[in-house]
């Protein structure tokens, strides 16, 4: 998979919007990738969907070879979205089909999330130990000021389709320090991918390790 006829489509996660890869983007470009990110609209999971699948349509009819990479909540938005992918990478990323039985609770960063009536948001006061306690303090600072609240409809999986991964060859990145999604909860996900990478990171590897995630990624493209 030739990087110069790639282009990596960066979907993030819940809460999030496509700044949270400002600090990845120049590591990939330094290694020859192209990439874009999109931002979520968190109207409804359709949009969502929607959103993302448009965008790799955009790229395949401009003749690029389209890898997507899904944060967190991004890969149950990718799992719905990717049918039209040539591969997907699940960072640290909800990996899972209707009929899994996984134990997938546990995290102690889920108490950063607040819940009010239909909308769900971020304690500030938690977010850096939720989100970004490998990162630098003032780059944990600078996206806790960027949070959204989002619908917790949008984070639901109710009526989601056969998922992507069945069809389209994907990786599983497996952040080793996650305080949000557990590193046993993410071995149980990985088990669906096609090939599964380490990488020792909180949640926020585009944050905390930038440098180190994207030549992950430059072995993904060159593999």
């Amino acid at each position: 998979m030739p990087s110069d006829e790639t282009h990596w489509l960066l979907v993030h996660g819940a809460f999030h919007a496509g700044w949270c890869w400002d600090r990845l983007l120049p590591h990939l470009t330094e290694r020859g990738i192209e990439a874009s990110m999109v931002d979520l609209p968190f109207t409804s999971q359709a949009d969502d969907w929607r959103t993302v699948e448009e965008a790799i349509d955009r790229l395949a009819q401009a003749g690029r070879r389209v890898v997507v990479v899904g944060h967190s909540h991004g890969g149950s938005v990718i799992s719905g979205a990717g049918y039209r992918a040539d591969h997907l990478v699940y960072l640290t990323a909800w990996m899972t089909a209707p009929d899994d039985e996984f134990d997938l609770g546990g995290a102690p960063g889920m108490s950063a999330i607040v819940v009010d009536g239909d909308t769900a948001s971020i304690d500030p006061s938690q977010a850096a130990a939720a989100f970004y306690h490998r990162c630098d303090p003032a780059d944990g600072e600078w996206a806790t000021g960027r949070l959204r609240p989002m619908p917790i409809a949008t984070l639901r999986a109710d009526g989601e389709p056969e998922p992507a991964w069945r069809t389209v060859a994907s990786t599983y990145i497996v952040c080793d320090d996650d305080q949000i999604i557990t590193p046993a909860a993410q071995e149980q996900m990985a088990g669906h991918a096609t090939a599964v990478r380490h990488i020792d990171s909180d949640h926020s590897p585009f944050l905390a390790c930038p440098a180190e995630l994207a030549s992950h990624l430059a072995d993904i493209v060159g593999s």
